[in-house]
Parts: C-alpha cells; structure tokens; sequence
C-alpha cells in the first residue's frame, strides 16, 4: 500500500451539534464511511464533548432549541469554545439570514451553509471540508508524499481543497518541471474526497500534436488515415471522474477551443462525426509555461486560460526552496541501497550550492548516481554538474552611487534594503497585473510580509520618501 492510501485509509473526527434527529441521521449515514461522528443535540452536551475529546472539525447548528425565543442563535456561543479547542468551527443551520451569517463569520466561523440548500447531498458538500479540516492527515501528506516545509504552498493548497473540487471552478497548477505537480493534483482530487481509481492523468506530450483531438474527444472510423475503427475519447471515457491534464501549454489551438466549448457546455463530437455527445470532468491542468506570455503572442487562448484557471496554485522551483532540498535529500539517503555517506563538504554543497534545474527529478537522479561511489562520498566525487554556476535571479536594482552614499551618511543599511523589497514587489506586481496573490506566492513571501511590504509602498507614494537616482 502506497502512502497515500495509507492517508486516506484513516478516518476523520467531527463533532455533529444538531437537535434534528433526522438530519443528524441522514447526515451521518452519509458521512460515517470517512469520519467519527459524535453526535451532541443540545447546547450543554455540545460543551461537554468540546471539553472531553478532540475534534477535527465541528458543525454547528444555531437553533438548539426550536421554539423557544430566548435560545434563538444559542449556537453562536460554541463558536468561540469550539476554536479554543482547536478545532474548525463550520456553521450548518436553517437560518438563511445575511445578517446572522455575517454575525457568525465574525464570531470565527470558518464557512456557513443552510441546510435545505445542500441535505440531499452533504458529502458532495462537506466532505471536502472534513479532509481538508484534519491537521493529522494533511501534515502525513506534506511530510510523506510531497515532501514540503513552504507554508505557502501548504496553505494555497489547504484553501484549494476547501473549496471543493467541481464540473465548474478549475483549477491549474504552475511551476517549472520536476516540482510534484501531478502529486499536488492527485492530492486535491483525493482530499476532495474522491477515490484515486476516479482519478485520471493525461499528458499531452504523450500525444502526436496531429492526434490530440482524438485521443481526447475520440473519432469515428474512417475519419482520418489509420482510423480503422470507432474510437472512444478519454474526456468520454472519465465521464464524472477527475481529469489531470499536464503540460496543457503544449494543446493546439483548434484543441483549446474545442474544449473549451466542452467545458462551457458539456458538449463535444468525435473526429469525423456529426453527432453531439456529453460527458463532464473535474479538470486539473498543469504547465510549466508562462501562459500569459503564450497569449500575448497569441499561441495561447485568453478565453481559454481564463475558463480553466478558476484557481491557481503556483510551486516554485527547489532553488527557492532550500528547506526541502535538505529534507528531499536527507529522505533519499535514507532509502538509498547501498547506503550513501556523505562528507560535511559535499553534504552542504548539494543543500546550499546547486539550484537544481531539474527540481526534484534531478535531486533523485543525483542521489541515484551517488550509489555507485564506493567508501564515503567527498566533494571531489560528486558529479560535475553541480559545480555548475548558480542562476542568479534577474533584477532591474542597480545599487547607485547616491545609495551608497545614503548608507554612508545614514548608517541605515534597513533603507537600503527597504527599497530593494518594494522595487521588486511593485516589479513583480507588473509582471501579474497587479494580482498579489500569485506576485506573493512567485516571490515565496507570506501573506502579512507581502501586506507589510504593499503598506509601506502606499505610505511612501502618499507621503513622499528616500529618493534614489
């Protein structure tokens, strides 16, 4: 068994507040297949499981006690004990009312949903939320099967997962190759809570450019030469499944419109036939290209790019990630046969001095190559490649002569450096149209550094600051 159906294999812990006998049951028929439920149907013994057991997650309903005025929204109150425990608070309640979901959300409730709005399918709904919810299980994945200690990474993929993966919000996955993709969708798709047979990956290059529409939509017999018999595309083929399609910078144009108009409609015919078919997908993609250069060249669709890319989630290369270098081959010596033992030297110059262009698939290949050293391994011994000249990031700050003199004069290196943070903020804003989001996660900066540095800046053009030629 693989690790990660060792992760999924566990069950979840949900607390269920919930004086509705019928929907408590329905709730947890559906949901006992993946989670511990325990059910609490009053305000106090909500309390008392808070204070006795550990949760993953609780779901609140906000009228314990129907017909009695004075325990209207009595559900409120267990939302700040419920965080205290450390566990997610999700409200689930029949009140459909913006003033008392503001009040909630305010309170620290996590997401609200009414009941009538999705009793006949919560799994569809809350299991996503569940999985996501379970710290044990997400820390087993980033620490087990892609292998991470960048927190941005981990949250953009935490949020991705709590919206749920549909036929509608797609969502494409960034980085250069060798960085996991395909782990990360495999991830998603499988924290959604869906099952890994339903679970199909495509990759284009994988396809002559000639042949992508019908390995795609399929093609009826005689359509084309070597079209012997009809065939059945794998977008039909995965009808409700979820479908990674990798290295989508390398479709066809005529193949991005057609489907596109798949994914608008649901619709699609095969090579060489009138007939209009219909199926639906759950669409990952993936690329290592910029798409908006493509389009701005005009060998991508705008209209397109903008149909699968409802979420994004951006991995930067293992150079800007020098923690998981570290950890990445710290875990391959452990596995190695014949075990690998390297010096300090050559220890720290893989960790420290190599950028690894191939990310990670070359740190396994490097690794794989040490097996053949006999004794201990030294710098000398290591391939020589990773000598090779690190790739220094490309940056348009030119240190002038008027900023040396500012540090002279003022001492204040903190200046300097101040400036240099918001040129390349403001630069790399530019490059994604003045979207922080993906401009933070391309720069590797948390969210309230990123806020930080954005406030200064707006300070500075308001009220005027260090000048520099």
């Amino acid at each position: 068994m693989t690790n990660i159906e060792q992760i999924f294999r566990k069950k979840s812990k949900v607390l269920l507040i919930e004086d509705d006998q019928f929907l408590a049951s329905e709730f947890i028929k559906q949901a006992e297949p993946f989670a511990y439920i325990n059910h609490a149907n009053s305000f106090n013994k909500a309390l008392e499981a808070i204070k006795n057991s550990s949760y993953d997650i609780a779901f609140i309903d906000l009228n314990l006690v129907p017909n009695r005025k004075e325990t209207l929204n009595e559900g409120l109150k267990l939302i700040e004990p419920v965080l205290r425990a450390g566990i997610v608070p999700i409200v689930l309640s029949s009140i459909d009312n913006p003033i008392i979901k503001r009040r909630a959300v305010d309170l620290g409730a996590a997401h609200y949903f009414v009941k009538h709005k999705i009793i006949s399918d919560f799994v569809g709904h809350l299991k996503s939320l569940i999985l996501a919810a379970d710290r044990e299980r997400m820390n087993q994945f980033f620490s087990t099967v892609f292998k991470t200690t960048d927190f941005n990474i981990v949250d953009r993929f935490k949020a991705i997962v709590r919206g749920g993966l549909n036929f509608e919000d797609h969502i494409i996955l960034k980085g250069p190759s060798g960085v996991g993709k395909s782990l990360l969708a495999k991830g998603i798709h499988l924290f959604c809570g869906y099952s890994e047979r339903d679970f199909k990956h495509i990759s284009v290059a994988d396809f002559k450019p000639e042949l992508v529409e019908s390995e795609l939509f399929g093609h009826k017999k005689g359509s084309f030469s070597g079209a012997d018999q009809d065939r059945v595309g794998l977008l039909e083929e995965n009808n409700e499944k979820t479908v990674f399609i990798d290295e989508i910078d390398l479709l066809p144009k005529t193949v991005q419109q057609k489907l596109l108009v798949f994914l608008s409609h649901g619709t699609f015919s095969r090579v060489g036939d009138s007939k209009t078919l219909r199926s639906k997908i759950r669409l990952i993609t993936a690329t290592n290209q910029n798409l908006e250069e493509m389009i701005a060249k005009n060998s991508f669709r705008n209209d397109f790019y903008y149909r699968i890319n409802k979420r994004e989630l951006t991995i930067p290369p293992l150079s800007h990630r020098r923690g998981d270098i570290e950890i990445l081959l710290n875990d391959l010596l452990k596995q190695s046969s014949p075990e690998i033992v390297l010096d300090e030297g050559a220890y720290h110059h893989l960790v420290n001095n190599y950028d690894y262009s191939g990310n990670v698939r070359e740190l396994q290949s490097i690794v794989n190559r040490l097996k053949t050293i006999e004794g201990k391994v030294t710098l000398d011994k290591l391939p020589h490649e990773v000598f090779a000249t690190k790739t220094k990031n490309k940056s348009s700050i030119r240190i002038t002569k008027s900023m040396k003199d500012l540090i002279a004069r003022t001492g204040k290196l903190k200046d300097l450096t101040e400036y240099i943070e918001e040129e390349i903020i403001k630069e790399t804003l530019e490059n994604y149209d003045n979207k922080s989001t993906p401009a933070r996660e391309a720069l590797g900066l948390s969210y309230n550094k990123m806020q930080a540095i954005m406030k200064r800046i707006d300070l500075k053009t308001n009220e005027g600051g260090l000048n520099y030629v």
